[in-house]
């Protein structure tokens, strides 16, 4: 994991799947106080377990 130097804030992180892949995140050029609609961020878990397990028995 990375942080900014001044605030702290998490900026990079890394983790690793159960096949050993590895996925870097990087945040920047962050704008706070800018609206995002409602739902951006959810997660259908039942459609993601689904696709995951109708993938892995191929």
């Amino acid at each position: 994991m990375m942080f900014d130097r001044k605030s702290l804030d998490l900026r990079k992180w890394s983790l690793r799947d159960e096949r050993g892949l590895t996925t870097t995140v990087t945040i920047f050029n962050v704008k706070l106080g800018v609206p995002v609609a409602e739902g951006t961020f959810t997660i259908d878990y039942a459609a993601n377990r689904e696709y995951n397990t109708s993938t892995k028995s191929r």
